[in-house]
């Protein structure tokens, strides 16, 4: 698969979720982000956050991104949400006209999975996974979807890289008051986003470190508003529209 053609992309846990009621689904959102994203012309690898599926339960029982010995029942709960998360998004992309071939998160963690990402693409499938809880001999820690875009973007090279969340990108204080910036580079510090609120999988600032990893490989990643479908949309054709892009290329 020819990178130039191809398009990572982060459904943020935020947008299709309501994250202050646990379980709670904005299906008209999900649904419009998906129509958005099957009339873009191009190849996609996607990938979904938890958001209330996942996070209440996992602060809950103590799981973060660091291996730890936690309550096997929080493990179980915390899966069986995004388990349940990830049917409604796979029926909303396959309702959408997205014919979507699931990749459980523990493969991406392997670069073996190229495998079959690329023969999931040349099936004319369009690969997704999502954040999830991993056992280790040391415990289980919790994998990020921006994490898995870090690892996805090492390993397919793409052009563009797409991480949508629930507001109109990075600001230079708080999304409230602050703001908003239309480009960040590689060296731009995160902790200048004060006040913003930690999931346990780092919120907001966690995107942002894990977005000039990526960007550092040479990819352009854009932060967009998934609340305006149409926005999204723009970023994915290369059309100008309001958003944050963390720039991975020199340019002349």
């Amino acid at each position: 698969m020819d990178s130039e053609e191809l398009t990572l992309v982060k459904i943020g846990g935020s947008v299709i979720t309501d994250k202050s009621k646990p379980l709670s689904l904005r299906f008209n959102c999900l649904n419009n982000l998906s129509s958005a994203l099957a009339r873009y012309e191009g190849r996609l690898v996607l990938v979904h956050g938890g958001g209330s599926y996942a996070h209440p339960i996992a602060k809950k029982y103590g799981l973060k991104i660091e291996p730890a010995k936690v309550e096997p029942k929080g493990v179980t709960l915390t899966r069986l949400g995004v388990f349940t998360l990830h049917n409604e998004v796979v029926l909303s992309l396959l309702r959408a006209g997205i014919p979507v071939y699931s990749i459980h998160p523990h493969h991406i963690l392997y670069k073996e999975c190229i495998n079959v990402l690329n023969e999931a693409l040349s099936c004319n499938l369009t690969p997704i996974t999502y954040g999830d809880v991993i056992p280790s001999k040391e415990g289980c820690f919790v994998i990020s979807g921006d994490m898995l875009m870090r690892l996805l973007a090492e390993y397919l090279k793409p052009r563009k890289v797409v991480f949508i969340i629930d507001v109109d990108g990075l600001y230079d204080t708080d999304p409230k008051s602050g703001r908003l910036l239309k480009e960040i580079s590689l060296t731009w510090r995160t902790e200048h986003n004060a006040g913003v609120e930690f999931d346990v999988t780092g919120g907001i600032l966690g995107k942002v470190r894990e977005a000039q990893k990526i960007a550092s490989l040479g990819s352009d990643v854009y932060f967009v508003n998934g609340l305006y479908p149409e926005r999204v949309l723009k970023v994915l054709r290369g059309e100008e529209t309001i958003s944050t892009m963390v720039s991975g290329r020199v340019r002349s």
